[in-house]
């Protein structure tokens, strides 16, 4: 659920969540006696300083048949509150309207600085996500498997719809894995505000000028990927990947602003909703070593560099270790360095001379300014019997941008997972 693809405010903090906090490889403690049934629940809590709150629960079932096929079943329920920059840049004076995003938008007919009204810089919001993924695994043969995925979510201006496929082939006496994956994505962008979705590029309010009839904004996601897995030896194993993903459609942020400013007082003079490239096109490149050292404990090291269409690059580099404390306890450190550079049409507000001739596209959304996040906790785990697993993870995330006026972000992060075994 940090970033990747263009989404709404509530969707973008949902994938944050479910992904980038909460990536947690396989839990090589995890020994406890095989079952047909395997059944995991999550909760998650994510905290922004004075920001955005997220908890979600997830709840996961997994049959396993005797030919090792499996069949998994997961339940996704998170409520998102709190608020969120907008793109209006911030005033030294009262403001006399409001902008809200899930729960709704109000905005003057007139607004700047010669209407005397200026837009919140920051949005209010209270949103609830819920959404299913189903996950069939095949094995074809001792070397050949195949997994079929599908997933639906729905928010209260967001739904999503996904089909993915993969296939993968065990060479070399099965030190070697390869595997292709194939993903399909529809999202409809149903935004809440007075008038339906904005006109990318619009002016707010716009003296008089009304917002004309726009039907829900759709997007086409498509991501094709390889994967290589090398076991290197007893102890050590390396992962290389490449995906690319394909975005078409309305891809702007419906809620989001960009601020005019009065070249003498600096105040806002008018407000545009932003335009974005109706196209992204992005690649990865992934490299990942595991090994178990003498004494039983695991590193996992993680490197990724992101490049796309709109001009950002980007490189993480993450890094695990874990330590076993006794026969069934664990302590597993981690760290995590993220950094990318600005799209090219990010600029935190524009000059009266811009106004005059608007860029092609702007936005001034933050997570398309230049970034570098580090994000450092611990998990701790456990085995409670002989079929029950817990595991509990805490992490403290600081973001910081470079321009515009909410440029530091620090986030706390607090997850508990059980899982169990079950046989008939």
């Amino acid at each position: 659920m940090q970033l990747k693809k263009n989404l709404s405010i509530k969707e973008a903090l949902a994938v944050a969540t479910c992904s980038l906090l909460s990536q947690t490889p396989q839990d090589a403690l995890a020994t406890a006696a095989e079952g047909d049934w395997d059944f995991d629940v999550s909760v998650l809590n994510y905290q922004e300083a004075s920001r955005v709150r997220v908890v979600e629960w997830d709840m996961k079932s997994k049959w396993q048949y005797k030919d090792d096929s499996a069949l998994s079943f997961s339940i996704i329920s998170d409520s998102m509150t709190g608020s969120t920059p907008s793109g209006a840049a911030k005033v030294p004076v009262p403001r006399s309207d409001t902008l809200s995003s899930a729960s709704g938008i109000k905005v003057a007919s007139d607004v700047g600085e010669a209407a005397g009204k200026y837009l919140a810089s920051l949005t209010s919001f209270v949103d609830r996500r819920n959404g299913f993924v189903v996950d069939w695994e095949n094995v074809f043969s001792r070397t050949i498997t195949t997994n079929l995925t599908g997933s639906y979510s729905v928010e209260t201006d967001y739904d999503s719809l996904g089909l993915a496929g993969s296939a993968g082939v065990d060479l070399n006496n099965k030190l070697t894995r390869v595997e292709a994956a194939l993903s399909w994505g529809w999202d409809t962008v149903s935004p809440n505000l007075q008038d339906g979705p904005p006109p990318e590029g619009a002016i707010v309010g716009g003296n008089g000028i009304s917002t004309p009839a726009y039907e829900d904004g759709h997007k086409l996601i498509l991501d094709k990927g390889l994967v290589v897995t090398q076991i290197l030896n007893r102890t050590t194993l390396t992962k290389f990947a490449y995906t690319n993903r394909r975005a078409d459609g309305y891809l702007s942020d419906p809620y989001k602003l960009v601020t005019v400013k009065n070249d003498i007082s600096g105040l806002p003079k008018s407000y545009y909703y932003e335009k974005r490239p109706n196209s992204r096109s992005g690649d990865n490149l992934t490299w990942e070593l595991r090994h178990q050292m003498a004494g039983g404990s695991v590193f996992d090291g993680f490197y990724r560099f992101y490049w796309d269409d709109w001009k950002i690059s980007s490189h993480t580099l993450d890094l695990r270790y874990r330590i076993d404390v006794g026969k069934s306890q664990y302590v597993q450190l981690h760290g995590r360095y993220y950094t990318q550079s600005a799209a090219d049409f990010y600029t935190p507000s524009l000059t009266e001379e811009q106004q005059q001739n608007l860029p092609q596209y702007m936005s001034a959304d933050y997570r398309l300014d230049q970034l570098a996040t580090t994000t450092i906790g611990f998990k701790y785990g456990f085995n409670f019997s002989q079929f029950g697993h817990f595991r509990i993870r805490y992490e403290q995330m600081a973001q910081k941008g470079t321009d515009g006026d909410y440029t530091q972000l620090n986030a706390k992060i607090l997850q508990a997972i059980v899982s169990m075994k079950f046989g008939r």
